[in-house]
């Protein structure tokens, strides 16, 4: 009975340390061990600790950069009567650096263009030859202000002429 009343003793302690969080270890030789394999695992990171991940890196541009100038609207130079032009122009390039390069000098390349266009009168311009001229001189100009052979071509997408 003594043996009985041993075991019945260290059910009611095992009972009571489980009840209170503190068996489980005591109890299960399962828990032991994982304690001690978690002893021996080194510790994780923690996430603050982790680096930032590098940026993705800038996607390459592949074609020509194109530079959309605000409309010029300007009085042509015909004398015999009043004439005026407004026209849009996009620029070219394959420069890398030719949208800094225009932001840059866009003063400069306004007045250029202004001076350019109202320096023609109705009749150079009014023909397909003519705006194609005026497109080679367009790209002439830039050119001369941000850089020889930056600027590829010039492009109309709005062309009036009264």
């Amino acid at each position: 009975m003594s043996r009985q009343k041993h075991v019945m003793g260290r059910m009611v302690i095992g009972i009571g340390l489980v009840a209170f969080g503190l068996g489980g270890p005591v109890l299960t030789p399962v828990n032991v061990a994982y304690a001690e394999e978690k002893k021996e695992a080194p510790a994780a990171p923690a996430e603050a600790a982790k680096p930032a991940p590098p940026p993705p890196p800038a996607p390459v541009k592949v074609g020509p950069t194109i530079v959309d100038l605000d409309p010029f609207l300007v009085n042509l130079a015909d004398t015999a009567e009043t004439r005026f032009a407004k026209i849009a122009v996009k620029l070219e390039s394959r420069a890398p650096d030719f949208s800094q390069s225009i932001e840059d000098h866009l003063p400069q390349v306004r007045d250029s263009l202004l001076m350019l266009i109202s320096s023609k009168r109705y009749s150079d311009i009014r023909t397909v030859e003519g705006k194609l001229e005026l497109r080679d001189n367009i790209v002439e100009r830039v050119n001369a202000i941000v850089g020889e052979g930056k600027a590829t071509a010039a492009y109309f997408t709005d062309f009036v002429i009264q």
